[in-house]
C-alpha cells in the first residue's frame, strides 16, 4: 500500500511539474518576443537621430555656401546683440564636437564629460567661413559612417556624463547622466535654433534673399513643418 501510494505521488507531482514547465514556457514567449519588439524600435529611433543630427550638419554646409565672403561671415550685427554669424556656426558646431568626441571617449572605454559651456572662442571656425565648412563637413562624415555602419564608432545607449553650469560668478556647474542617443538629439535640436537666427541675420545683410526657396525650412523646427503640412491654407 505504502508503495502504491509513492507511486501516485510521484505520478502527481510529474504532471505538476510538466504544468508548471507548460506555463513558464508560455509566459517566456511573449517576453521574447516583446525583447525583438523593443530592439527593433530602439534601432528605428537611433536611426531617427542620427537622420536628424546629419540633416541638420547639411543645413549649416546649405547655410555656410551661401556666405560670399568673410567680411559678411564675421560681421558683428548690433541687432543681434552683437553677434555674427561666425559665432552662431562656431556656437553649433562646437556642441557637435563635444558630442562626439565625448563618444568616441566612451566607445575607447574612456570616461569623458561633455562640457558645453566651455565655449572655444575666436577658433579658425570663427574667422573663416571655408574652415566652418570644413569642420561641419567632418562631423557629417562621422555621423554618415555611424549611419551605413561603415565603421561602428559607438553604441548609440553608451552612458556618458553631461554638465551644465548654473552659477555665473563661481561657474559652478551640475552633472547628470546621459546616453549617446540623448545628446545627439539635443545638439541637433539646438543647432535649429541658431540656424533660424543665421537665416534671419543672412537675410538681414542680404545674402539669401534670391535663393530663399532652397532655405525656407532651414532653422525651422521639424514640428513646426509638420504642422505647416497639415494645416490648410486660408
Amino acid at each position: 500500500m505504502a508503495m502504491l501510494l509513492l507511486l501516485r505521488a510521484t505520478s502527481r507531482n510529474r504532471v505538476l511539474l510538466s504544468l508548471a514547465l507548460a506555463r513558464t514556457a508560455t509566459a517566456i514567449r511573449p517576453l521574447a518576443s516583446k525583447t525583438t519588439d523593443d530592439e527593433a524600435a530602439s534601432s528605428s529611433s537611433h536611426h531617427g537621430i542620427l537622420s536628424h543630427a546629419s540633416a541638420i550638419l547639411v543645413q549649416n554646409i546649405t547655410l555656410l555656401s551661401l556666405v560670399k565672403n568673410d567680411v559678411d561671415y564675421t560681421k558683428v550685427l548690433p541687432a543681434f546683440y552683437g553677434a555674427s554669424i561666425a559665432s552662431h556656426f562656431r556656437h553649433m558646431l562646437d556642441h557637435y564636437t563635444k558630442c562626439l568626441d565625448a563618444l568616441e571617449c566612451a566607445r575607447d572605454g574612456e570616461k569623458r564629460v561633455v562640457k558645453y559651456d566651455e565655449r572655444e572662442r575666436g577658433t579658425l571656425i570663427e574667422t573663416s567661413r571655408f574652415e566652418a565648412k570644413k569642420e561641419a563637413r567632418r562631423l557629417l562624415a562621422l555621423i554618415e559612417q555611424q549611419q551605413q555602419q561603415q565603421q561602428q564608432m559607438w553604441e548609440m545607449d553608451d552612458e556618458i556624463c553631461v554638465s551644465f553650469m548654473f552659477d555665473p560668478k563661481t561657474k559652478s556647474s551640475y552633472y547628470t547622466k546621459s546616453t549617446a542617443a540623448r545628446e545627439l538629439s539635443f545638439v541637433a535640436h539646438h543647432a535649429t535654433h541658431h540656424l533660424a537666427m543665421v537665416s534671419i541675420m543672412m537675410d538681414a545683410l542680404g545674402i539669401i534673399k534670391e535663393e530663399q526657396g532652397a532655405t525656407t525650412k532651414i532653422g525651422l523646427a521639424v514640428s513646426t513643418q509638420a504642422l505647416d503640412e497639415t494645416t490648410p491654407i486660408s
